[in-house]
């Protein structure tokens, strides 16, 4: 039912034109990712293969192996019953084998495969898991930056309508003879750069919206409408504990399980290498049955049944140094994963602490632009009573109103900041899908 109703999403998606626009949520945008996508695509694939070995490696490895072999051979020759210059006879031959064999011992290379096999999926369970939470994360960043242009936007947008409003006055007043000529100069100036900026603004929306498109696997071209997000500025420092956060990660992390699990499947590795030094010993049973005949000559017929079990025992002797070599390199690869466990652990360490700092400048910038945004607002309106009333200048307005727009565009920016910031904490602590 899941994926039904995501690929009937991707399919209204793809209808929409752009007189008819579709509102969707982000996590309609993460379902449609989880099935575009190419990373995720790659990571479900590999998972695959490694799960299609699974079954040979555990069930298949305590099975014997069986095999049948079957021959027919027709030949003319001389028959033993004729002289050397008599007629040919044409000889036929049939046969046919059946062998079964079964790993008795093998230096227990048999039971550290199926103990590999069941860790590599494992492993590679968590390594699908934690490409989608990477890729969930990207389309998270790249759906806020679109609901953050549009914002932008609609304050360009009101920037430029009050340069424009501006300027119908104080071109008024020219004609009324109260107003000097440079002060209108000057705002037709403003005006053009607002304009500027409102381009700027309209183009990052586009380039934004095409982002998204491409990540989840849509046309460039799809005019989507997105749903807003929950931007509930909620943060108590208390809650988030440096401590907690790591150890969570260490929990729940997919690429830090992953790593440790490929340390298990290293020591697998060298434990079927070690396996090399010992004997093997094999079971085996062969029926066999085979005929042939001349069809001149029936007493040149003969046939031949034969019924073989028994044990086979292999020690090895000398490989020319090729199980040392091999016992070496698989010594080598896991003290490599070890390695690769310590390095994402520390990973992890900086990702909680960089999500943590992130947050708390998040919040932080989100109350102090706030605080901005209602002083730059009153000044702004001061600056154009005094103004109106002759007391300042144009610049002082034109400052003013710059003011106020940069100060609404940094509350927006950290309002979107402390939105992401949180996701990424829940990527950092390995908890976004728990959430």
């Amino acid at each position: 039912m899941k994926i039904m109703s995501v690929l009937l999403t991707v399919l209204f998606v793809f209808s929409t034109t752009a007189q008819e626009k579709r509102t969707i949520t982000i996590q309609e945008a993460v379902a449609i990712a989880m099935e575009n996508n190419v990373e995720v695509i790659a990571a479900r694939n590999n998972f695959n293969t490694v799960v299609a070995n699974v079954l040979p490696l555990t069930v298949g490895a305590n099975l014997p192996t069986v095999d049948m072999t079957a021959r027919y051979s027709h030949a003319d020759e001389a028959s033993q019953f004729f002289t050397a210059t008599g007629p040919k006879e044409s000889a036929q031959n049939y046969s046919y084998s059946i062998n079964a064999n079964y790993v008795l011992f093998d230096g227990l290379k048999k039971f550290s495969q199926m103990s590999q096999a069941r860790t590599n999926e494992q492993s590679a369970r968590y390594d699908m898991d934690r490409t989608g939470a990477r890729v969930k994360l990207q389309v998270y960043e790249a759906y806020v930056n679109v609901l953050k242009a549009n914002e932008l936007l609609k304050i360009a947008i009101e920037n430029q309508k009050r340069s424009e409003e501006q300027l119908k006055r104080l071109e008024e007043r020219n004609r009324l003879g109260a107003q000097i000529i440079s002060d209108v100069y000057k705002q037709r100036v403003q005006v053009g750069s607002d304009k500027l900026a409102l381009n700027r603004a309209r183009n990052n929306l586009n380039t934004s919206k095409a982002t998204l498109n491409s990540l989840i696997g849509l046309d460039v071209n799809t005019d989507l409408q997105l749903a807003p997000l929950d931007t509930e500025l909620t943060y108590d420092s208390g809650s988030y504990d440096y401590a907690k956060a790591y150890d969570a990660g260490l929990q729940h992390r997919q690429d830090f399980l992953a790593s440790v699990k490929r340390v298990e499947s290293a020591r697998q590795t060298l434990k079927q290498s070690r396996s090399s030094y010992y004997p093997t010993v094999n079971a085996f049973a062969t029926y066999s049955w085979q005929d042939g005949f001349l069809p001149k000559n029936s007493s040149a017929y003969r046939q031949n049944d034969r019924a073989l079990i028994g044990l086979n025992l292999t020690v090895p002797i000398f490989s020319g140094f090729s199980t040392s070599a091999g016992v070496e390199g698989a010594n080598q690869s896991l003290q490599t994963a070890k390695s690769n466990v310590d390095n994402i652990r520390r990973q992890v360490a900086l990702d909680v602490k960089i999500a943590l700092l992130n947050m708390q400048t998040a919040y932080e910038s989100v109350k102090l632009s706030e605080e901005n945004v209602k002083a730059a607002k009153e000044d702004l309106r001061l600056a154009t009573e005094r103004y109106n009333l002759g007391a300042g200048t144009l610049l002082d307005q034109i400052t003013s109103n710059a003011s106020y727009t940069e100060a609404e565009a940094n509350y927006v920016q950290s309002v979107y900041d402390f939105v992401l910031a949180r996701q990424q904490y829940l990527l950092a602590t390995g908890t976004s899908d728990q959430k």
